[in-house]
């Protein structure tokens, strides 16, 4: 004998497939409001289970889940499929995908690098440069970033 509170958002057939099974269920239909917010709470059970899939077959049919969950969440604003592939599309252009597997670390402003003279590598004592490789130091022994390979192929570009 058991009874389980659920409290979630589930797929249109569950209560047949729970009826099929032999059981008893209690459901009601979700205001709009409602609809929204367990849109929102289904969306990161989905990715929470995305993220723990052991196998491909499990991450699969996870992926399929939160591809049905994302497209409630679009039909809910009146966005469709096509939408959501043209903005990608867009970002993809302008910002790349993610293919390079390029992990960001950190950022510096200019007024940042004008202020240490250097790179944010150099500044922060984590360049990997040899030293034969910069081109010159400062009179207390710190590499000038304004002249190390690393300032040059990577700040320099950004200024042009």
């Amino acid at each position: 004998m058991e009874k389980k509170i659920h409290n979630k958002l589930v797929r249109d057939n569950i209560p047949n497939i729970i009826s099929n099974n032999g059981e008893y269920f209690s459901i009601r239909t979700l205001s709009d409001e409602e609809l929204e917010k367990e849109t929102n709470k289904k969306m990161k059970e989905e990715l929470n289970e995305v993220i723990n899939s052991k196998t491909n077959e499990e991450l699969i049919s996870e992926l399929g889940d939160l591809l049905e969950v994302i497209l409630l969440k679009a039909e809910l604003h009146n966005i469709s499929f096509d939408d959501i592939e043209k903005s990608r599309l867009k970002k993809q252009e302008k910002n790349g995908a993610f293919n390079k597997r390029i992990f960001l670390i950190s950022t510096a402003d200019k007024e940042y690098v004008d202020h240490n003279k250097g790179c944010i590598t150099c500044i922060n004592g984590s360049c990997t440069l040899p030293t034969n490789e910069k081109y010159d130091y400062e009179d207390d022994g710190k590499p000038a970033g304004y002249y190390c390979v690393g300032y040059k192929s990577v700040y320099e570009k950004l200024k042009k």
